[in-house]
């Protein structure tokens, strides 16, 4: 289906309206793995300094019990 553009920088130009629809489509998905994988470096990035201050309390925790006993 072609399409006639109204707006002044492209007056009177075809476009193909399934070429950019296509086109919009494969961005989507893009994007989408995008925010897919920069989830999981987030999730991956957190769950080390987790395990880190986990380590931490866990550390003081056992010195603080060896001392009162």
């Amino acid at each position: 289906m072609k399409v006639e553009i109204k707006s002044l920088k492209a007056r009177g130009k075809q476009v193909d309206y399934e070429k950019l629809q296509k086109r919009r489509d494969q961005y989507k998905q893009e994007l989408i793995k995008l925010r897919k994988e920069l989830r999981k470096e987030l999730r991956k990035e957190l769950r080390k300094e987790l395990r880190k201050e986990l380590k931490a309390a866990y550390e003081e925790f056992t010195q603080l019990y060896s001392i009162n006993c």
